[in-house]
């Protein structure tokens, strides 16, 4: 539960993720959150590092152990991957109802982004 007052981590889905403090200097940098994994490293301390290139982490501390947390599930909740299991997942039961793709409509449901199969394998530990 936020503190009152205070607003829970806002994060822009499918996107890089902006974390600047108030009264901070402009970004160095932005961090694309795909292909990443989001860890609690300790009590108050989060990383992000890359599945392609796990040399490549960034650690994050906060001022406690609840807004660390609330960090690690926005952050978790934008991810790339996050939001492309829910539309899959979505996109199936709303072909469970209809009988009909959704996507079908946009003509995209032949992409293979959209689909479960090579890019499952390629990363299990993502599904």
């Amino acid at each position: 539960m936020p503190q009152q007052g205070r607003k829970p981590p806002q994060i822009p889905t499918n996107s890089s993720a902006r974390i600047k403090p108030p009264q901070a200097p402009p970004p160095i940098g932005a961090l694309l959150l795909e292909h990443c994994r989001i860890t609690k490293e300790e009590e108050n301390v989060f990383s992000i590092s890359f599945i392609e290139e796990p040399e490549r982490k960034y650690c994050f501390e906060c001022a406690s152990e609840e807004q660390c947390q609330e960090w690690v599930e926005a952050l978790k909740r934008a991810s790339y991957e996050f939001l492309r299991r829910s539309l899959i997942f979505y996109r199936n039961e709303i072909q469970k109802m209809t009988g009909k793709d959704p996507l079908e409509q946009y003509g995209i449901s032949e992409e293979a982004r959209f689909q479960l199969g090579k890019r499952q394998q390629e990363f299990p530990h993502l599904g």
